[in-house]
Order: C-alpha cells, then structure tokens, then sequence
C-alpha cells in the first residue's frame, strides 16, 4: 500500500513538473505562415512571477502584439523589426498566463526556438533556453511544409495566405469566421 501510494505521488509530481514548463502554442505551423502564438508561462514556485521576456529569433517576424488586461509591455525594435518583447505584471504562485502575438514564421527551416526568461519578484529568474532535454528548454515550433488547402490569396504579393480566412487554421477559434474582421487583421499583420 505504502509502495503504491509512493509510486502514484511519484507519478503525480513527475507529470506536474513536466508541464510547468514555460511552453508556446501552436507547437506545430507551417512555413512562410502568419499564425497567432501564445507564450504559456506559469508560476510553479512560491515566488510570484513579474516579468515575462521574449526573444524573437531572427527566422520569425512578429507583426501584431496581444494586449492581455491588466498587463503592460515593452517593445525593443532593431529597425523596423520587434526582437524582443517584456510583458510585466504578477503571476501568483499555482497561476499561469498566456501572451498572444501575430508573427510571421520564416519561408524555410525546420523550426522555431523561443527563448524565454521569466523574472521573479525576489529578483530571480528562469532562463528557457536550453536544448529539448534540459531542465529549462527553450520553447519549440516544429515547422512543416504549406498544405494546398489553405485559401490563398494574402493580403498583398508581400503577405503569405492569410491564415485568419481559412478553415485550416489553428486560430479559427481566436476571430470568428467573419471575413472583413479577419481581413482587417490580416492586413495590420502584413503591413
């Protein structure tokens, strides 16, 4: 009875640290896609998490930045382009937040590793950017080819198809299937 009760705590604390992790969604997308992300951070210690930093690799193009409330954000621009974003707020301690963004994965590649650091109100932090296996690994994208059944037609010759019009698309249930609202946003990510 001991043995059992230990073996399924075992089990119940190895599965709670195993998705604690600080995670981005969709873990999988396509390429040369717009697709709307949400960083996942959660607070799994005692100390409340304050701020939130994102790293933008230099293979994606973030376009279009959530505004979740009671939340403020700091963009740094190299250029035109956003490289890094830091959202500041409390995330109690047993609590998560998410941040939602538009960003544009790169035409090529296999993958998209994020790098997160979460800041802690004693002054701490956690930096996510170790390799898959690590104790701390970086958020990953797994990149796949373009289908053909995605509805084509992007905002502009400079704009890939607009995942916000198709059926296919895993932020369908973000904007409701109502072309003009999902025009108007596709064209603010692509400009």
């Amino acid at each position: 009875m001991r043995v059992t009760r230990f073996v399924v705590m075992l089990l119940f604390a190895s599965v709670t640290v195993a998705t604690a992790h600080v995670t981005v969604w969709p873990r999988e997308s396509q390429t040369g896609r717009s697709e709307k992300y949400l960083v996942r951070v959660p607070t799994e210690g005692t100390v409340a998490t304050t701020e939130v930093e994102l790293e933008v690799p230099a293979n994606a193009t973030v376009a279009m930045l959530g505004a979740p409330a009671g939340w403020t954000h700091e963009v740094k621009r190299e250029g035109e382009r956003i490289v890094r974003v830091v959202w500041k707020m409390e995330i109690k301690p047993g609590e998560f937040a998410e941040f939602p963004f538009i960003a544009r994965n790169p035409k090529e590649g296999t993958e998209i590793v994020w790098k997160v650091r979460q800041r802690y109100a004693d002054g701490t932090s956690s930096d996510w950017i170790g390799a898959p296996g690590d104790r701390r690994p970086a958020p990953v994208t797994k990149l796949t080819p373009p289908t053909s059944s995605r509805i084509t037609g992007g905002c502009s010759d400079r704009c890939p198809p607009c995942p916000l019009l198709s059926r296919s698309s895993s932020i369908d249930y973000w904007v409701p299937n109502n072309a003009l609202k999902g025009a108007m946003l596709c064209a603010a990510a692509c400009s």
